[in-house]
């Protein structure tokens, strides 16, 4: 007989914003410290902001998932897994813009 293991349903969108909201702050310090051609430093720095989104949409994803969920008692274990995620992609996020404003003074509009 086969089992039927209860899945968190917030598991993948977590996984999505972790791993590009990494990507993202990656890209973003591989920019400021290159010292390489201005195009090579422009591509990471619009890399990082094209993924920046993502992980911010698959972050509010998985927010809506783990909160409907909320009542299982059977996914709780599960959750803390995609939570621990998703509260690290939102600090990366946040200290990205704290460190790189998109706009204005320090920005890559200024």
């Amino acid at each position: 007989m086969e089992t039927t293991q209860q899945r968190d349903a917030a598991r993948v969108p977590a996984r999505v914003a972790f791993i590009t909201a990494a990507a993202a702050a990656l890209s973003l310090l591989i920019a400021g410290l290159s010292v390489a051609v201005d195009g090579i430093v422009e591509l990471f720095w619009v890399m990082a902001w094209c993924a920046a989104p993502v992980a911010a949409i698959a972050s509010i994803a998985a927010a809506v998932l783990l909160w409907r969920d909320r009542d299982r008692a059977s996914s709780r274990r599960s959750a803390l897994a995609s939570l621990a995620l998703v509260a690290a992609a939102i600090v990366m996020l946040g200290l990205m813009l704290l460190l790189q404003p998109p706009f204005g003074s320090g920005g890559g509009s200024a």
